[in-house]
């Protein structure tokens, strides 16, 4: 039965040490350093709650069966935490945390890997330009969601909670009537704005070359990541 999802307030505090850690699924796994920056570190803030270790113990307690629990939903208003309980629970888990955003123009392909002129024989002619085309590949592609990253612009659980501190954060303009809406599409024009600019390269060989590049979420699936598949 579906209906309005129900706010649960914390009963309690759980110390930050009694949980970050405790639910590894393989304790000897180890990461190189890319992985470990990947590895969410809760602010002292944050209160741990029953669900999130609910989570963490149910992924841990049917590791090594036939089917684990591996897939679980987060349900619940904006600005309601769904975001930080899953980094929360990668932090238990000790997992690099990961996230894909879904639009209603997501496709297939979208999630699977993208195919891109190889940086050694392409060039945007700007030097920042083609550092952050690196930074992209490296971090999955020049996707939406990277590239909203690198542009530190805020995220749909922002725009929802605050949209119009959001709308003038991003505009140095106040706007009492701003909606989610409103923040969204600007975002959109300027993600969409620095895709073209970082899509504008020169060659610099006679002979192109490609490389595929894969997403976060394919290689979340290959190295045993949390990945955080967020709808709009």
């Amino acid at each position: 039965q579906t209906g309005p999802a129900s706010v649960i307030k914390p009963a309690g505090s759980i110390d930050h040490r009694d949980f970050v850690g405790k639910y590894e699924l393989n304790p000897s796994r180890s990461y190189n350093a890319r992985e470990r920056l990947l590895i969410p570190k809760l602010p002292e803030w944050y209160i741990i709650s029953q669900e999130v270790i609910s989570v963490c113990k149910h992924a841990q307690k049917t590791t090594g069966i036939a089917k684990p629990m591996r897939n679980f939903l987060l349900r619940g208003p904006a600005g309601t935490g769904k975001t930080e309980g899953a980094k929360a629970i990668a932090a238990g888990l000790n997992l690099p945390y990961v996230s894909f955003t879904c639009s209603a123009n997501t496709e297939i392909f979208d999630m699977v890997g993208q195919v891109f002129p190889a940086t050694v024989a392409a060039t945007t002619g700007d030097a920042q330009l083609d550092q952050e085309r690196d930074m992209l590949l490296s971090m999955g592609g020049i996707t939406y969601d990277n590239v909203a990253k690198i542009m530190h612009l805020p995220d749909m659980d922002d725009m929802d909670y605050n949209p119009t501190g959001v709308y003038e954060a991003i505009t140095g303009t106040p706007n009492p009537n701003a909606t989610s809406q409103d923040c969204m599409h600007i975002v959109m024009e300027r993600v969409t704005e620095k895709i073209q600019r970082l899509s504008q390269v020169r060659q610099t060989e006679e002979k192109q070359s490609y490389i595929y590049v894969e997403t976060d979420f394919i290689k979340a699936l290959k190295h045993g990541y949390l990945i955080e598949i967020q709808e709009p």
